[in-house]
């Protein structure tokens, strides 16, 4: 498949496509990259590492009592404090993503279309 190829099937700019083949996006969108995977049908799993407090216990003696507490239960999810170990990615989450971009690739073809025939 050709850049020009994957660049109108991912609705894309083929400059853009060609910047990111050679590395040179650091701060790509995520949509854009998952709009490229999903045209050339890779599907991608993230996961991430969450440190082990523990491990960090040397750091945590420079911290106030209450900057420790924080650090153990952060405000965003106070019911749990950080554990070790990879966090997977919520498959009705990315099932939800996946029905959002379908719909919106399937109004860009119909604007497209529009777009054509009034030409």
């Amino acid at each position: 498949m050709s850049q020009a190829d994957l660049a109108a099937a991912a609705h894309l700019t083929r400059s853009w496509v060609s910047l990111f083949e050679g590395g040179h996006t650091p701060n790509a969108s995520l949509g854009k990259v998952l709009a490229m995977l999903d045209v050339l049908g890779v599907t991608i799993h993230l996961t991430y590492d969450v440190p082990d407090p523990e491990s960090n216990a040397h750091e945590l003696g420079r911290l106030t009592t209450s900057e420790q507490r924080t650090v153990a239960q952060p405000r965003d999810d106070p019911g749990q404090s950080a554990t070790s170990g990879p966090a997977v990615l919520d498959p009705a989450a990315l099932d939800a993503a996946r029905r959002r971009r379908s719909a919106h690739l399937a109004r860009a073809d119909a604007d497209d279309l529009e777009s054509d025939a009034e030409r």
